[in-house]
């Protein structure tokens, strides 16, 4: 982080520095304004595995995980960090795809902790509403998957020189 920090300014005003050549590949997928984003990430992925144990109730940590992720979802979304859209598209896609795997979890503890699955014509079981939520993930993550591959086609043909490009 400090060391982002320090050059921050030779990145965003692109002046090539040994230390921001060498530190790069901390930095060189996000805009040049967004240097500072990657500390961000790492903090939401250490918070999402590591500081959500430090909560001694399982539902609890569900929720928070939950929270974080709809803040880092609209985060990302409202600021675009990335310079591919493809790879803020693909972040987008994961993003709510974990979001779907907390909403999972808690799901299948309010069902083994109340009768709210039995209600519902789900019987006692969580595998119901497991099988639910990973299915609307999996079609999620296709749907994101060929919204992101005809992106990234089209934005490639787009950038091709003129001599490649096929004619109508």
């Amino acid at each position: 982080c400090g060391l982002l920090f320090a050059f921050r300014k030779d990145v965003e005003f692109h002046r090539p520095t040994v230390m921001s050549k060498a530190t790069a590949f901390l930095w060189s997928d996000y805009r040049p304004s967004m240097v500072m984003w990657e500390p961000l990430a790492q903090l939401h992925k250490l918070a999402l595995t590591g500081y959500i144990l430090l909560t001694k109730h399982e539902f609890a940590r569900v929720v928070i995980a939950n929270l974080l992720c709809v803040i880092s979802l609209v985060a990302y979304f409202v600021v675009a960090p990335l310079k591919r859209l493809e790879d803020n598209w693909v972040f987008y896609f994961l993003h709510l795809t974990l979001l779907m795997l907390f909403q999972c979890g808690m799901v299948m503890h309010t069902c083994d902790h109340s009768d709210l699955c039995r209600a519902l014509g789900m019987g006692r079981s969580t595998f119901g509403p497991a099988i639910i939520f990973l299915s609307v993930t999996i079609a999620l993550n296709l749907i994101g998957l060929i919204l992101v591959v005809i992106l990234f086609v089209t934005n490639s043909r787009a950038s091709l020189p003129i001599l490649l490009r096929e004619e109508k």
